[in-house]
């Protein structure tokens, strides 16, 4: 399928908010395990209950990083992409502490997601979109110039 510039736009609009989306639900899961005292049962339950949570958020986002991938049609990439996060899928619920912080989670899958956006973001800014728009235009209008 062929995209045309303003649908990468959209892409990566939604990819960039995918993206919020699961860093504020891994900050959510930070509070809730330091709600966790060991004597409360609801507060494991509301823990587990936002580590799922999570889980949800980081398969939305990896979905919008491959729709992402495909729309600027690096489909090696893409198929790379998706080999790693489905090696990573029973971890989408966990997280881990930083050993130098360990009140500061971790979740290796959104950091295996936040490499491939990083590799992505200069593909995806709103002027780069722009560019490809006019040399979109620019192409469509060549066989027509030549003709002449």
């Amino acid at each position: 399928m062929k995209y045309d510039a303003c649908s990468i736009k959209r892409v990566a609009d939604a990819l960039r908010t995918r993206l919020a989306e699961s860093n504020r639900q891994l900050r959510v899961v930070e509070r809730a395990s330091q709600q966790i005292d060991g004597n409360s049962i609801e507060a494991e339950i509301d823990y587990n209950n936002e580590c799922e949570y999570l889980a949800t958020t980081l398969r939305q986002l990896a979905l919008a990083t491959s729709l992402t991938l495909e729309a600027l049609e690096l489909l090696v990439l893409r198929q790379e992409f998706s080999t790693g996060f489905a090696l990573l899928e029973d971890k989408l619920a966990k997280v881990e502490p930083y050993e130098e912080e360990p009140e500061i989670l971790f979740s290796e899958p959104l950091i295996y997601i936040r490499r491939f956006i990083e590799i992505l973001e200069p593909l995806i800014t709103p002027e780069q979109a722009e560019e490809l728009s006019v040399l979109e235009r620019i192409l469509r209008q060549t066989p027509h110039i030549l003709h002449s």
